[in-house]
C-alpha cells in the first residue's frame, strides 16, 4: 500500500465514521473500503473513531464557556455521539462497553 492508498483509506474512514454518527446509510464507504487490507483498514478506522472523539470532546470544552440552554442542547446531543463513538472504539479494540 502507498500512500495515496493509505490517504484514502483515512479518508473513507473519517467519512464513515461521520455517516454512521449521523445514522445515515454508511454502505457508499464500507464499500469504497473493501479493496483496503483489513489491518490497515482497521488502524484507519479506529484513528477515524479517535479524531471524532476528540472533536465532539473540544466542542463540549468550548460550549462549556457559554452556560445557554442552547450550549446545553448541544452538549447533550454530542455527548450521545461520544457514546456511540466510545461503544465503536471498544468493539475494535476489544475493550467492554461502558453500561
Amino acid at each position: 500500500m502507498n500512500l495515496k492508498d493509505l490517504d484514502r483509506a483515512t479518508i473513507v474512514a473519517r467519512k464513515l465514521v461521520e455517516a454512521k454518527v449521523r445514522g445515515e446509510n454508511e454502505e457508499k464507504w464500507k464499500a469504497e473500503s473493501t479493496p483496503i487490507v483489513q489491518p490497515v483498514w482497521e488502524a484507519c478506522y479506529l484513528t477515524a473513531i479517535n479524531a471524532a472523539i476528540w472533536q465532539r470532546q473540544d466542542q463540549i470544552r468550548d460550549l462549556q464557556a457559554e452556560p445557554t440552554k442552547y450550549a446545553h442542547e448541544q452538549a447533550g446531543g454530542l455527548a450521545f455521539d461520544l457514546l456511540k463513538l466510545n461503544d465503536w472504539r471498544a468493539e475494535i479494540i476489544g475493550e467492554e462497553k461502558f453500561k
